[in-house]
């Protein structure tokens, strides 16, 4: 299982879609599989902002906070704290790189976020599956959201065996929001486990994710260092997505059969 391996580039973050501030890194993949790069602003929280759960997200906040999809047959449609919108919408100006739209604060005229949305990063590479980061402002507060989305597998077609998939990932945290292509997660639908590895450099341990399979989702056990939660997407579990959090860092994953 191929690994990941986080390296400074504060030079990519400043130069990638916008920053509000703050020092950034970037994710650099160890077998050269894909390039990365930094993305959006430093979504900077309160020291003591807490990781909360809900249905396909996890998200960095202290105060109330929300994030649901309200139309079925789009999964970028999103509503996040009151505010329905679609990160596909060209008025935002985001940019897509292999698959990745991302958004900064560098906008032109007649360009404008999404109210109350400082940045975003989403996979938008297919229709059945979407994942990525959103750092919105509430009541003066930053709130870092990594979610998931998109049409599940029938439960009738999930294979019986092992899948690797490769997965880009995204992920936000106080020192700024990263992505990065490429990384394997394998699901070994017999034994009913989800697995991946994201190795980190030196004084930074790395991030473990594992998760039980329950029919055409995952999560991982109770009391695990990193939660986890996702889903399998497309005919036959085609594609994969799904979320983690580990201490203040909130990231999603997303990809497709190798």
């Amino acid at each position: 299982m191929k690994k990941m391996i986080l390296a400074a580039a504060c030079a990519l973050a400043l130069a990638a879609c916008g920053s509000s501030g703050g020092g950034s890194v970037s994710y650099n993949s160890s077998v050269s599989k894909g390039s990365s790069g930094s993305t959006g602003s430093s979504g900077a929280a309160p020291a003591t902002a807490r990781v909360q759960s809900g249905k396909n997200y996890f998200v960095v906040a202290n105060g109330k906070q929300q994030l649901a999809f309200p139309d079925a047959a789009k999964i970028r449609k999103l509503n996040v704290n009151g505010v329905e919108f679609d990160l596909t919408d060209g008025r935002y100006g985001a940019q897509v790189n292999n698959g990745w739209r991302s958004f900064g604060n560098g906008l032109m005229a007649g360009q404008r976020p999404p109210a109350g949305v400082e940045s975003f990063n989403v996979w938008v590479g297919s229709n059945n599956t979407t994942a990525g980061v959103i750092t919105a402002i509430a009541n003066g507060e930053k709130q870092r959201f990594a979610f998931f989305n998109g049409k599940p597998t029938d439960v009738k077609q999930l294979p019986s065996g092992r899948v690797v998939y490769d997965v880009g990932v995204v992920s936000t945290s106080p020192a700024g929001s990263f992505m990065t292509r490429s990384l394997d997660v394998t699901a070994d639908f017999a034994t009913k486990k989800v697995s991946a590895n994201i190795e980190r450099t030196a004084g930074n341990n790395g991030i473990v994710l594992n998760a039980d399979i329950k029919g055409n989702r995952f999560e991982s056990p109770k009391g695990a260092a990193t939660s986890v939660q996702g889903g399998f997407f497309g005919n036959g579990a085609a594609e994969i997505g799904g979320v983690f959090a580990n201490g203040q860092t909130v990231g999603a994953f997303v990809g497709k059969k190798k």
